[in-house]
Parts: structure tokens; C-alpha cells; sequence
């Protein structure tokens, strides 16, 4: 006798059931009245030889239980066998042995407890069976319903799929098409073929995938949990965002998983798939040696400097990179009261006269051996305004670097302030001491130089150097650079030399009180953020300087503008070529763009060795060629 019972499934499939010699666990009336005891039934099924009782599941020592059925993880009740390990979900137990699918309308489809091969038809329960769904063209394992005269499969959770779905922010119901097709999805911008949801009113077309994210999500990479989102908030749409794990751009109207709080932004994709942060690609990273730096001091003299090495150096200073040479002089044997009262340096042609001198907010005096202002014991020159910090007058003659294993590194002055030379460590631009290897082009100013291997900064932990042929991505400001680079383990933060050595503090004329080096937004403030120099918009989720008093913000780079920052402007000449003095400038003082007016050349945004009293100006590698071909008496610097 045959008991036909007709049911609707998602509105995807009928149900024609007919007996098949076992017993099926879809209730039928007379069962339901058994609802009370059914978990005390023994219930047998087609998938498996014993019996199968309903109950709570207890955790394997994995921590979870899977479903024989979908292989999904078990969280609730199920039907099992204790005795075999052997677990059904309750809705994976109670399915349909036969359905009518409307992509299949001509056959039913028989329910197998294993995928059918064409090629092994003998072979229906193996473990390892799989066949391809003809829904979703991927490979289906488990339960799985088949026409065999067609060789027709389908997975169990494509036979389930519901046909609409309606997603809060778009007004249209979406519908679900079964056939995979290559498209733009909407939703993670990428072109990929899969099953899918699309709209009947408008364009609007998504992934399937896409569609079924969970609203709210943990991730390994961030504290917070990370929520949902169908484009970047308005407000942050001001400036350029990027993905916290891959670093690649977010577009602005691209599905995302958001902190709003921390401005933490992830692609769907990098977020779902548990992906570590990493910039670049590791056959770009050239890894440091293991033998650590080490200093000539003298003529046969070797310093090997393993306690400054031994541990990480705790970043910013409040000295910035000067307080990194302190550290560097103490590990060398130099005691800040050893000082001589007058000193020749090989960099200056000139006695230096050792007096306490200090910058202001007005007169912002410079190191000629740092670039870094001065403040404190100071050696100067009293014919010139040349002037050393007494640690910088003490720096070692020659270093060994890790990076430049093949000769040592001679430190050396730059023969003019318009002989500006690119630091191979930060890639900024210098005129003041340097480490230099002239046959190789290896240059290195004094910062980059004596920076430690590892370091432990505030902002992000441990950190250790590494030396980007190209391609390097800064984590603190965004910008993509090559040279030395301190990264954490597996790569997951990294930080320029640049933004690493940037001080805890500063001062500057736009705010009377001390600015704070900044990581991430400022709690409970809301609002943009907007820079007081130059008036842009601030992505705080990046490095920046902070007046809580005032509450002014500013971007690094209009505190200390790269790449010139290692420049000291000011050094005044009288060449033969024109009646007044040149001074060498951050860039143009004419208020037109005008070219060099050796070669014709473009100076614009450049420094220039210009004249203050006419529009008469030099672009900087016409200013060396002068200097270098001039005689003696050519070019003279004033005092």
C-alpha cells in the first residue's frame, strides 16, 4: 500500500513519497501524537543500519559534531547512533526521500545517503564519493538527490533554496537564480561565476555567497566585532580607505565589514576568509643579517654593539631620532659629561665652540649633522651658523651595516647644502651628515643608520627591520615607499623608518600647547577630522599630531613634510653667475610656476637655490654642476 503525502519545500520542489521498504522519519498524522516520547524513539533510517534516537549531542574532543548529511556542524538536537558516532540534523533526517525539482521537471529525484558516480555506480555510500550539483556546479558530498537516468545531481542545500529573499537596504525582492552565471557582483565588485540573487526591477544582481553574510562578525585581525555594511559610511567617503587585512583600496560603494568606532575597515572577502594582514609579497623583503652593526671607532677598534641590540628599543622618543644617538653614544662608552669645550670636526672647516643653545617657536635652529633642532649642548661655529648636536660631533667614523654587508659605510659630510643626497633607508632627500658606500650608491643618513634591529613602539608592539626592494606599504600613513622597514611578526603591521622615528611630542606656531602623536580616533569625539595646516580633510585611523586642549589635528606630513624633511634650508651663497646672493629655499618664492633659468627646467614644488631680491632662481642639480665646476673663490658661503 502506497501513502502519498504532498508537501511544499521552500516552493522549490513537490513532494511525491512512496514507500521504499524503511521506515521514514517525516511524521505523519498519527506520529504527531507521539510528539511526547519522540525522544525516546528509535527511529530507523534509510542512511544508516542501526537505529537513530533523538538527543541533545555532545561535543567530540574536536569541540563540535558534524552532520552526516550536509557535513555541517551540529548545534543543537539530532537524530544519532552513540554506538557509531553516527549524526543527523534533525531537518537533515527528516528530508524528503523523493522531490520534483524545477530545474529537473521531467523525473523525480531519489535521495542517496552518498553522491552516485556516473563512473562508479556500484559505490553509492563511499566516504569519498563525490559528484558535481547541477545547480551550483560545485562538488557535492553527503546527502545529495540524483536522477540516474539523467545522470542529474543535487546537493541538499541547493534543493532547499529558498526562490526570493529581500535585503533591508535595497527596496526590490531579489530572486534566486539556480544557474551559475559569470557576473559583476554588486556587492564585493568582483566578477565570478556563481549561483546567484538578482533583481527584476533594476540591475541590482549579487552572489549567493554575498547575500547569505552574517550581519556581525569576529575577527582575528581586530578587538571588536565587525559589522555589515552596504558601502562606506558618508563620512568617511572624505579621503582614501583601505582594507586593514589585504591593504588594497575599499571602494566607496563596495560591501564591507566595519568597526565605526575604530574606523576598521575590511573587503567581505579578506574578512570571511580569516586572511592575515600582509602587504607585499615576500620575494620583494630582503630579511636583515644575523650579525648586528658594528661601529669603527678607530684604527683596528671594532665595537660590536650587542646590548644596544639586546632589547627592543621602546618607541617615540621624546627626542625623536636624536635620542636614538644618545642611546647609540651611551652603548658606545660616551658619557654626556665628557665633553670637550672645543672640538674640530672633519665636516666643518672651522673651530666649534661648545655652548648651550635652544630653538623657540620664533628661531627654529637645525643641526648640520641630523637635521634635527637644537636644543641643549651644542657645538657652533662662531664665523658660520654651523652647528652640531655634541652627540652627533661624537658619531662613529665608519659602521659595518647589516644592509650593506659588502663595505663598510664612511660617514662623511656633504660638500655643500645644495649636494643633497637620498638616504637609500627612508628615501628622503639630505644635505647633512651621512654614512656613505660611493662605489655601491649606498647612502644612508645618520637616523637610518643607527636605527636598532628591533624596536617596541607604542602604537603596535615589537617590531623588526627589514630592508623593501619596492612595493612597501606603510600601515602608519598609507604610503607606499622602499627602503628599511620595521614590521611585525608574519608582516601584519609594518612602519616606515619615517613614521617610526616621529616624536612623541612637538611644538609648532599653529597651537600654543604641545602636540601628542596620535594612532587612532579620538574616543567619544565625533565629527570629521579636518587639518589646521592645510585645511583637508584627516583620516584618523592613520598617524597624526593632536591638541586635546584645542582639539586641532594635523597630518604628519604638514608637520614634517616628506620627502624634505632632512633638508636644512637657509644656506645663503654669492655665485659669479648673478649679483646677488642665492639662498637655498624649500621651493619657489615666485608666485607663478617658472622654470630654472640654467636649463630651463621645471622647479615647481622643488627646492631651488633662488635669489630673495628677483625672480632669479637654479634648480638644485644645476646649483651642484655650478658649485662643482666653480673655483674656490666662485662660490663662497656667506657668514
Amino acid at each position: 500500500m502506497e501513502v502519498e503525502l504532498k508537501v511544499e519545500v521552500d516552493a522549490w520542489y513537490s513532494i511525491n513519497r512512496r514507500g521504499r521498504g524503511t521506515t521514514s522519519i517525516i511524521k505523519t498524522s498519527g506520529e504527531k501524537r507521539e510528539e511526547s516520547s519522540e525522544k525516546e524513539m528509535e527511529t530507523p533510517h534509510f542512511s544508516h543500519e542501526h537505529p537513530l534516537t533523538l538527543d541533545e549531542v555532545q561535543k567530540d574532543d574536536d569541540g563540535e559534531v558534524t552532520c552526516c548529511g550536509c557535513l555541517k556542524t551540529i548545534v543543537d538536537s539530532a537524530y544519532g547512533c552513540k554506538k557509531c558516532g553516527f549524526f543527523l540534523h534533525k531537518t537533515c533526517a527528516e528530508l524528503p526521500e523523493k522531490i520534483t525539482h524545477t530545474m529537473h521537471p521531467q523525473h523525480q529525484l531519489q535521495l542517496f545517503a552518498r553522491p552516485v558516480s556516473s563512473h562508479k555506480p556500484d559505490c553509492p555510500n563511499s566516504l569519498f564519493q563525490t559528484c558535481d550539483c547541477n545547480v551550483c556546479g560545485l562538488k557535492s558530498r553527503g546527502f545529495t538527490y540524483r536522477c540516474s537516468l539523467c545522470d542529474f545531481n543535487v546537493g541538499v542545500s541547493c534543493a532547499s533554496d529558498k526562490t526570493a529573499m529581500k535585503l533591508d537596504f535595497h527596496e526590490h525582492p531579489l530572486t534566486y537564480v539556480q544557474r551559475p552565471a559569470s557576473f559583476r557582483c554588486d556587492a564585493c565588485l568582483k566578477e565570478d561565476k556563481d549561483v546567484s540573487y538578482r533583481c527584476t526591477g533594476c540591475p541590482f544582481w549579487i552572489h549567493k555567497s554575498c547575500a547569505m553574510l552574517p550581519k556581525t562578525k569576529r575577527s582575528n585581525d581586530h578587538v571588536h566585532p565587525l559589522v555589515l555594511a552596504y558601502s562606506l559610511p558618508t563620512e568617511d567617503c572624505m579621503f582614501e580607505n583601505y582594507c586593514d587585512i589585504c591593504s588594497q583600496s575599499v571602494h566607496p560603494s563596495a560591501w564591507l565589514y566595519y568597526c565605526g568606532d575604530c574606523k576598521y575597515y575590511a573587503h567581505i572577502v579578506c574578512a570571511m576568509s580569516e586572511l592575515s594582514r600582509s602587504s607585499w609579497p615576500t620575494d620583494q623583503l630582503i630579511l636583515e643579517k644575523d650579525s648586528f652593526p658594528l661601529f669603527f671607532l678607530g684604527e683596528g677598534s671594532e665595537v660590536i654593539l650587542e646590548d644596544f641590540e639586546s632589547d627592543p628599543v621602546a618607541l617615540p622618543l621624546r627626542d625623536g631620532a636624536l635620542g636614538l644617538i644618545s642611546q647609540l653614544l651611551k652603548a658606545l662608552g660616551f658619557e654626556d659629561d665628557d665633553r670637550e669645550k672645543e672640538c674640530s670636526h672633519f665636516s666643518h672647516r672651522h673651530p666649534l665652540l661648545l655652548a648651550d643653545i635652544q630653538s623657540t617657536d620664533e628661531v627654529l635652529i637645525l643641526c648640520d649633522g641630523c637635521v634635527q633642532p637644537i636644543s641643549g649642548p651644542s657645538y657652533s661655529c662662531r664665523q658660520c651658523d654651523f652647528v652640531l648636536h655634541s652627540s652627533c660631533a661624537k658619531l662613529p667614523p665608519k659602521v659595518k651595516h647589516p644592509f650593506h654587508p659588502e663595505h663598510p659605510l664612511d660617514l662623511k659630510m656633504a660638500r655643500n647644502s645644495v649636494a643633497i643626497t637620498e638616504c637609500s633607508g627612508c628615501r628622503t632627500f639630505c644635505n647633512g651628515l651621512t654614512y656613505r658606500c660611493e662605489s655601491c650608491k649606498f647612502y644612508l643618513d645618520v637616523k637610518c643608520a643607527i636605527l636598532p634591529r628591533n624596536i617596541k613602539h607604542e602604537a603596535v608592539g615589537r617590531l623588526t627591520s627589514h630592508l623593501v626592494k619596492n612595493g612597501g606599504w606603510c600601515s602608519a600613513c598609507q604610503g607606499s615607499f622602499s627602503g628599511i622597514i620595521y614590521a611585525s611578526e608574519l608582516l601584519r603591521y609594518q612602519v616606515s623608518t619615517v613614521c617610526a622615528q616621529l616624536p612623541h611630542m612637538v611644538k609648532h606656531r599653529y597651537d600654543e600647547h604641545p602636540l601628542k602623536l596620535t594612532y587612532s580616533p579620538i574616543p567619544d569625539r565625533p565629527g570629521e577630522y579636518v587639518c589646521e595646516i592645510c585645511e583637508k580633510y584627516l583620516n584618523p585611523k592613520l598617524w597624526f599630531y593632536h591638541c586635546l586642549e584645542c582639539d586641532y589635528s594635523f597630518h604628519v606630513g604638514c608637520i614634517s613634510p616628506h620627502p624634505y624633511m632632512n633638508i636644512k634650508f637657509g644656506s645663503s651663497y654669492q655665485v659669479d653667475r648673478h649679483p646677488h646672493s642665492l639662498t637655498l629655499l624649500r621651493e619657489s618664492k615666485n608666485k607663478t610656476p617658472s622654470p630654472c633659468d640654467l636649463c630651463g627646467g621645471p622647479t615647481a614644488s622643488k627646492p631651488v637655490l633662488g635669489c630673495e631680491s628677483c625672480n632669479f632662481q637654479l634648480g638644485l642639480t644645476c646649483a651642484t654642476k655650478i658649485i662643482d665646476s666653480s673655483s674656490t673663490n666662485a662660490l663662497q658661503p656667506l657668514s
